[in-house]
Formats: C-alpha cells, sequence, structure tokens
C-alpha cells in the first residue's frame, strides 16, 4: 500500500529522477536532466510546499503533484499543475489520490475552486483520457501557444 503526505526538501532529489525519466521517454521527448527537474521541483516546492503531496510506497517516494495559487476573478485556482508517478508504479489509483488530496488541501487551504492544467497525449490516449476520467473537462476553443 501507499501512503500520500506532504513532500520534505529531500524528497526532491529522487522526485527530480521520476520527472526526468517520464518526461525525456515520453511523446513529448523533453529533454530534462535530473538538476532541471531539480530545480522545477525546488520552484513548486519554495512557493507551496502546503499543498505540494508525494507518494511513497515502503519509504520509496513513487510520484507527486503539485501547483501554484492563483487569484482570478471566480476566486482562487490551482495553476500549472504537475502531477506524476514512477512508471512501475502507475495503474494503482496512485495518481488519482495524488490529485484528489493535493486538490482538498488547496480547497482547505486557499478556497480554490478550479484547476487549471495542460497536458498532452500519447498514441494510447494517456494522459489525457486519465484526466478525462476524474471528471475533468476540455476546454475546446482555448489554444496553447508556445
Amino acid at each position: 500500500m501507499y501512503n500520500i503526505r506532504l513532500v520534505k526538501q529531500e524528497d526532491l532529489i529522487p522526485l527530480s529522477e521520476i520527472y526526468k525519466d517520464l518526461y525525456c521517454s515520453s511523446i513529448l521527448n523533453e529533454n530534462w536532466t535530473n538538476q532541471t527537474a531539480y530545480e522545477l521541483l525546488n520552484f513548486f516546492y519554495t512557493l507551496h510546499k502546503d499543498i505540494f503531496v508525494i507518494a511513497e510506497i515502503d519509504k520509496k517516494v513513487v510520484g507527486a503533484v503539485m501547483s501554484l495559487v492563483k487569484p482570478w476573478h471566480d476566486g482562487n485556482r490551482l495553476i500549472e499543475t504537475e502531477i506524476f508517478v514512477s512508471k512501475a508504479y502507475q495503474h494503482k489509483g496512485i495518481a488519482s489520490k495524488l490529485f484528489h488530496e493535493h486538490f482538498r488541501l488547496a480547497m482547505e487551504k486557499y478556497n480554490v475552486n478550479i484547476i487549471e492544467a495542460h497536458t498532452y497525449q500519447e498514441e494510447n490516449g494517456y494522459p489525457l483520457n486519465w484526466y478525462k476520467k476524474q471528471g475533468y473537462d476540455v476546454i475546446d476553443d482555448w489554444y496553447v501557444i508556445n
């Protein structure tokens, strides 16, 4: 079984490796290193460690979710949300539990009512279909520009 808890500074190193491995091997083919992944995770940690949650199995870190909080006309929103679980531990309900705990904490601490996120999909539809299964909607008239 897995444990969901708030992140600690020392968790960022193993999380960096998981993040790098996942996104370097995804369809996105991003060129992360342990250092650049650490810098990203530390950015979230510095700003919102109080809603940055991780999953661990037998005291081994296996995944995390983190966001920033942004005030908006309709209330606070979670933005730039990142969720990831090591490939070896996917399809066990860990990401769903992480997401729900993360949102629960954000509602409790920041009165958040919306999560904004962007994602992608592999040939098998993952991870976009996972978000849809969680009840999230795709907004067809929004565009991501780069």
